[in-house]
């Protein structure tokens, strides 16, 4: 869904945006997934299905591209994985205002630290064809 519609997807500090991923921030995807729980709530009545779990739902970030992973590999510290899966599309980037920060300031720092780390890797050339 994320690539018909990609102002709705997960979008990282390197301005790049993971088509796999719709960001849960956003208030048109939350009405999507409402909409979604409810017309199957609506096709099956409460005795036939008592209840229901929610599975994969929401918020996917680097390590999650597609069948097989595709950042298998890349050398990539946790830390730095849980960098690049930070979202800073407009839902976020409001939501961190709203918290008191700047999200251009959190955007340079992940791109820094990232940065860094790659300069650093063994093999930055699986890094490069990994995240970029």
């Amino acid at each position: 869904m994320g690539e018909s519609a990609p102002e709705l997807t997960v979008r990282t500090a390197f301005d790049e945006r993971y088509g796999y991923a719709l960001c849960p921030a956003q208030p048109e995807v939350a009405a999507y997934a409402v909409r979604l729980v409810r017309a199957f709530c609506a096709r099956y009545d409460a005795a036939e299905v008592p209840s229901l779990m929610l599975e994969a739902c929401g918020w996917l970030g680097f390590e999650h591209g597609s069948r097989p992973e595709k950042t298998a590999g890349a050398d990539l510290s946790a830390g730095c994985r849980d960098l690049l899966s930070i979202c800073l599309c407009a839902a976020c980037r409001t939501g961190i205002e709203a918290a008191g920060a700047d999200p251009t300031g959190v955007a340079r720092a992940v791109r820094r630290t990232v940065d860094a780390e790659m300069r650093r890797c063994p093999h930055p050339e699986r890094v490069r064809r990994v995240a970029g």
